[in-house]
């Protein structure tokens, strides 16, 4: 078996040498080289003889150079081979994402309710305010009416859904598509259920309830 730092440097020149097809516009080629690097982090993620946070690092590493190989086809015409396929399944089984915070936001950026699961920022009127003047300025900038959707920060990303009344904002490892959906049906289960009390919400807190139960399935994907 090849010492971890072998299979980095592997990793490292495949990355290198996609790149060099990248900026030649050889992008099939290029697809390909950044695929197997995706591969090897996902295979070294998945040896006994690493922590944990070592594992999450390689496993975020791996799904930015897939997020990569999905621009490079966007650029062309490629289509996902079965290879991409196997990737990605072998990413979002394995590389299991883990929810870190959950905050659920009202439009004027009061918290309406905050879950921490881990070690992240605990100050909910702070960090709901911040997240919700990060997606406005971002939203007035472009002009568009979505806004922010997506934010990587160091080992981990922050994802936003916007709902009619509110916001929700997840701080993962790892973004996978059954996360997304999950966050965005959370959000539409939520504004139907409330709907009334989130049209002139007055800073109430006890009128939404246990929010915890609306929230159980997204919370159990940790």
């Amino acid at each position: 078996m090849q010492s971890i730092k072998e299979e980095l440097l592997k990793v490292k020149h495949k990355i290198r040498e996609a790149k060099r097809l990248e900026r030649q516009k050889e992008y099939r080629k290029a697809a390909r080289e950044a695929l197997e690097a995706a591969e090897i982090l996902t295979n070294i993620a998945k040896r006994e003889d690493i922590n944990e946070k070592l594992k999450e690092q390689l496993c975020d590493r791996a799904e930015k150079v897939l997020t990569w190989v999905r621009i490079l086809k966007d650029t062309t015409v490629l289509k996902t081979s079965l290879r991409e396929k196997r990737a990605r399944k072998a990413i979002t089984t394995f590389c299991e994402p883990k929810i870190r915070s959950v905050y659920l936001i009202y439009e004027d950026g009061t918290p309406i309710y905050f879950h921490i699961l881990d070690n992240m920022p605990s100050d909910p009127l702070l960090v709901s305010g911040a997240l919700v003047g990060i997606s406005t300025l971002i939203r007035e900038i472009t002009q568009t009416k979505s806004g922010l959707k997506r934010i990587d920060y160091g080992d981990g990303e922050i994802i936003f859904e916007r709902g009619k009344k509110i916001i929700m904002a997840v701080f993962t490892t790892l973004l996978t598509e059954e996360m997304r959906n999950k966050i965005a049906k959370a959000i539409k289960k939520i504004e139907t259920r409330y709907e009334d009390i989130l049209e002139n919400w007055n800073g109430d807190l006890s009128k939404f309830g246990d929010l915890r139960k609306e929230l159980e399935e997204l919370l159990e994907s940790k």
